[in-house]
């Protein structure tokens, strides 16, 4: 669980960085090998790769979007996005709605563990009646 808090509040103060334009410079399809889909298909992830200038010195990220292929690339090279980057180390970034929706899965991802775990718990005291 520390890696889930470690990243809520690393991204809770990215939150507050200042945000530039970013380039889109590739987004590639990247398949599972060997995994099916439900309802046909291959997963995989989308890798995305961007690059942003701070002061005149350009920096570079990248970010995944799990799913299924789609015919067209969620992100075409030369699309803007916005993107904040630490005041005190600019190579460090945080692309705005990405990061939020990684974010949003790690709650819920936490949220079904203390879920799982009370029910365990629940399932161990009715156990010993």
């Amino acid at each position: 669980m520390g890696m889930f808090t470690y990243f809520l509040e690393q991204l809770r103060g990215a939150r507050h960085w200042p945000t530039t334009e970013a380039s889109i410079v590739s987004c590639t399809w990247s398949p599972d090998t060997g995994k099916a889909r439900r309802g046909g298909g291959t997963g995989g992830s989308y890798e995305v790769t961007f690059s942003y200038e701070v002061e005149g010195e350009y920096y570079g990220g990248r970010f995944s979007i799990v799913g299924g292929e789609h015919s067209d690339t969620p992100y075409s090279a030369g699309k803007k996005i916005i993107v904040g980057s630490n005041p005190h180390h600019p190579e460090q970034n945080y692309p705005q709605g990405i990061a939020d929706q990684q974010a949003l899965a790690f709650k819920i991802l936490f949220a079904v563990m203390i879920c799982l775990f009370a029910l365990i718990i629940f399932v161990n005291l009715i156990g010993k009646k």
